[in-house]
């Protein structure tokens, strides 16, 4: 009875040791309770040879209970580190104050205020939404069709390797078709470690800066649940401040179209 209380009290709070711990404890507390009080020699409706069986049957009621319910505390608990982790995991943006008029010099960062600890295999992806400098549309991430004949959605990465930034298609506007991340980096501690990027770096030398609209997409895993990628995104547009600087601004991620065109 005392494992009982002690899961439910723990209830997404327990380690897995904790969880199987306490349902191996319950079993054998209760096998042993069931031998005390004559349980695998009380009648049971079972004539013929089975009868020789009645006590696998009582241990495997009883172990099959434990481990159901051990199963169930367990997915909870799996369940409760994913839905922490993606309350807690922030994505923000800055601008240096000395490139107020050059947005693409910003940084994106992701900050993991939560109690997990990321994986090395995690990746920033930026999907440039669209961005105008000197007039011209340099990016327009709308929409393009890729091998596969799919409309497909472009976006880019740093590769941890080399450095290098590479070009991704997704289909049907959904993060979940991205490629998973293979790239090993560095894990991300929980309570406040993060890790930055410059998604528009690319284009910090094209003048003049004029508007951008970016979806910032990180993919990561959980250090507990290695196997299964998991993604957290924000969208942000540029706004001119009237002095030839700009500020950014948070939009709703599934918009349609994109911010630039509706301040043309």
């Amino acid at each position: 009875m005392g494992a009982v209380f002690a899961l439910i009290a723990g209830c997404g709070g327990l380690a897995t040791r904790s969880i199987i711990a306490l349902a191996a404890i319950g079993a054998i507390g209760l096998s042993l309770a069931a031998l005390e009080h004559g349980w695998f020699k009380a009648p049971l409706c079972i004539d013929g040879p089975l009868r020789v069986v009645k006590p696998s049957i009582v241990l495997l009621f009883i172990w099959g209970m434990w481990s159901a319910t051990a199963i169930i505390m367990l997915y909870g608990e799996k369940d409760a580190e994913r839905r922490e982790a993606a309350r807690n995991i922030r994505l923000d943006i800055s601008l240096p104050e000395g490139f107020r008029n050059n947005p693409t010099m910003s940084s994106f960062t992701v900050e993991n205020a939560s109690q997990q600890t990321l994986t090395d295999k995690h990746r920033l992806v930026c999907r440039i939404n669209r961005l105008i400098i000197g007039g011209q549309s340099v990016v327009n991430g709308s929409g393009k069709i890729n091998q596969d004949g799919a409309i497909g959605i472009m976006a880019f990465s740093k590769n941890e390797t080399n450095k290098a930034w590479m070009l991704f298609w997704y289909k049907d506007d959904d993060p979940k078709n991205l490629p998973k991340p293979n790239e090993q980096s560095s894990p991300i501690l929980p309570d406040g470690d993060a890790n930055s990027e410059s998604c528009l770096s690319l284009y910090a030398t094209m003048q003049p800066f004029q508007c951008a609209d970016v979806t910032a997409i990180f993919q990561y895993s959980l250090e507990t649940q290695p196997g299964i990628v998991m993604y957290k995104e924000a969208r942000w547009r540029t706004q001119n401040t009237g002095d030839g600087g700009f500020v950014w601004y948070r939009e709703p991620i599934r918009r349609s179209g994109d911010y630039c065109t509706t301040q043309q």
